[in-house]
């Protein structure tokens, strides 16, 4: 089975999440300091940090989004039921 262990920014709306998409981008913040600014989820007491996790075990929505993204780099900003995210993929484990 495969598993993803990942980091992530809830931010409330589209607008908010592509200005802090392009300061990640152009270094002006780490991720980890977004995180503990700007994130909305309670997981922000972790830097964000979901841990490892396989498929099915989250909101479809999220899950897609969070498979397509890059792994050591941030995301571009994506929706689901949740919100929008910006993450931050650490590795992707095939068996």
């Amino acid at each position: 089975m495969p598993l993803i262990h990942a980091s992530h920014i809830l931010l409330p709306s589209r607008k908010i999440a592509v200005r802090l998409y392009t300061r990640l981008v152009n270094h002006e913040l780490t991720f980890e300091d977004a995180v503990t600014r700007y994130s909305i989820c309670a997981s922000k007491a972790h830097e964000g940090d979901l841990g490892f996790m396989a498929p099915g075990l989250l909101a479809r929505d999220f899950e897609q989004g969070l498979w397509q993204a890059p792994t050591a780099q941030p995301s571009e900003p994506f929706a689901s039921s949740q919100g929008w995210h910006i993450v931050w993929v650490h590795q992707k484990v095939w068996p």
